[in-house]
């Protein structure tokens, strides 16, 4: 896949010519093709690093609810270790019992605040990428590019070529 790519763009590019035998010849007319650097400019961008600094600070408040979480239930069943000799049976097995079942509750929402959280981040991520293609659809458009390529799938780039950081100003923007 990755070498029809790369042949793909040096055919797109113009880096590659031949007519065919029957044809005079032509001097090769310039297809620009566009390299972005997507990663860099999902990484490197404003709007990027600010959902970061949203993550950090989202994932920061879920520990603290967390560990706030766990720190009353370990309070809780220290308390119980105590009564464990003071309180009769049944009521004591009552407790466990409750304890138990609060524990459970605070497994499950910690797993659907995580799951949450994961969730709202990939969102986030998919929106800043569908945010950059028609940014990158009109750069190719006014630069008379035929092809946009991931820089990843090329194995080697002239500078003339890349457009990232047209890509990241137009995201900072």
């Amino acid at each position: 896949m990755r070498a029809a790519l790369v042949a793909l763009g040096l055919v797109a590019s113009g880096l590659i010519a031949g007519a065919a035998p029957a044809q005079p010849a032509q001097a090769p007319t310039a297809t620009p093709v566009l390299v972005v650097d997507l990663d860099r400019a999902l990484r490197d961008s404003a709007p990027a690093v600010e959902q970061r600094a949203l993550e950090v600070a989202e994932r920061r408040a879920l520990r603290e609810k967390l560990d706030g979480m766990k720190r009353a239930l370990e309070q809780e069943e220290a308390e119980l270790v105590v009564l464990r000799d003071t309180l009769p049976k049944a009521a004591f097995d009552k407790r466990v019992t409750d304890f138990d079942q609060r524990v459970r509750a605070a497994r499950r929402t910690a797993q659907e605040d995580a799951a949450a959280l994961q969730a709202r981040i990939a969102a986030a991520q998919a929106a800043l990428q569908q945010a950059a293609q028609p940014l990158m659809e009109a750069m190719m458009r006014e630069r008379g590019a035929v092809l946009v390529i991931d820089r990843k799938t090329a194995l080697a780039v002239a500078p003339a070529f890349d457009a990232t950081d047209a890509l990241i100003a137009r995201l900072d923007a």
